[in-house]
């Protein structure tokens, strides 16, 4: 069996993120894996599997309430890239949402034969400071 490119694998992470599908969504990421969120309560890194979950594990439950679906979020990654620098891939794209333009970086490390997400940073900027 093949193992999927870095591309590959964010995509599927992506998708599991999309469709607030916790398992594969969970699996995707490394133990110990970093998280910078996009909100206001979440003004902290988010250092391990531990922290993320307590995180994002309340925000699928709540925005899958909220929302029909699947798919829950309509993620629609613009200018993706992605980078290989050996057994590390960064990953960039922005995502579209109204009046906010999202910024997001993945960073994929190789271990065991699988591309594991170590960190994830998310910002957001309104569309009317960008275009200034």
């Amino acid at each position: 069996m093949t193992m999927p490119s870095p591309l590959q694998a964010a995509t599927a992470f992506l998708e599991a993120f999309d469709n607030l599908d916790w398992e594969p969504f969970s699996r995707a990421i490394a133990p110990d894996a970093t998280v910078f969120m996009p909100f206001a309560n979440v003004i902290r890194r988010l250092d391990g599997h531990e922290q993320i979950a307590a995180v994002f594990q309340p925000f699928f439950a709540q925005v899958r309430q909220q929302r029909p679906g699947p798919p829950y979020l309509n993620l629609n990654p613009l200018d993706l890239t992605c980078r290989q620098l050996g057994h590390v891939a960064i990953i960039t794209f922005h995502l579209d949402d109204g009046p906010i333009w999202c910024r997001r970086t993945l960073i994929l490390e190789q271990r065991q034969g699988q591309w594991l997400l170590i960190h994830l940073h998310a910002s957001n900027m309104p569309i009317a400071l960008a275009s200034s």
